[in-house]
This record gives structure tokens, sequence and C-alpha cells, in this order.
């Protein structure tokens, strides 16, 4: 992929929030479901699904109004790539680690 493909992708991903990005990430190079998902956001199933929704709509906008014209799946696919320091997935893998441990001590205490 070129350069000028690349910075235009680039440029689209650097409009999205943090949350945005992670959503993306999670669900399309993670390949997590929406239960999933909505787990790590403390959502309902359908908070995830509308959250994916309005992230991708957010991202297609954003890739139109730089100019890229080769659709989603390619830009996903360079997202992906560009993220590969993995920095935003490993934020939200400590948000969900974190939420995995409050439920288990909720639960011993329950007991």
């Amino acid at each position: 992929m070129g350069k000028e493909f690349e910075k235009l992708v680039f440029e689209a991903m650097s409009k999205l929030t943090h949350q945005d990005r992670a959503i993306l990430s999670l669900r399309y190079i993670e390949g997590m479901c929406f239960s999933e998902i909505a787990y790590v956001f403390d959502r309902s199933h359908l908070g995830a699904y509308i959250s994916l929704f309005k992230a991708k709509r957010f991202f297609k906008k954003q890739l139109a109004s730089v100019g890229f014209r080769k659709g989603f799946l390619p830009a996903i696919s360079l997202f992906g790539k560009l993220t590969t320091d993995r920095s935003t997935i490993a934020s939200v893998a400590n948000v969900r680690d974190s939420r995995v441990k409050s439920d288990l001590h909720a639960s011993k205490e329950k007991r």
C-alpha cells in the first residue's frame, strides 16, 4: 500500500476518539464479538453495537473527508497495521482485566 494511502487513513484515524479507535480495533482487528466489547466498556450488547456502528460511520465519514475512496475494508486493514503498537488495545485490556478482578472480588464477598 502506498504512502499516500497510509497518509489518508492515518489522517482519518487521527480524528477518531480514543474510544472509537478502541472499539474498531477490538471488533475488526482483534475479532471480538459484541458481548465481549459490551463487557469491556460496561455496556449492554445493544450499546456496544450502537457504539461500533457510530464509530464505523464516523470513520467512513472521515475517510471520505480526506479523499479516501477505496472502501472501508482496505482502510480498516491498514488501520490495524498502523496501530501495531497496540496501545489502544492494551489500555482497553487493562480496563477489562480490572473489571474481571473486580467481578471476582465481588462474587467472593457474596459467598
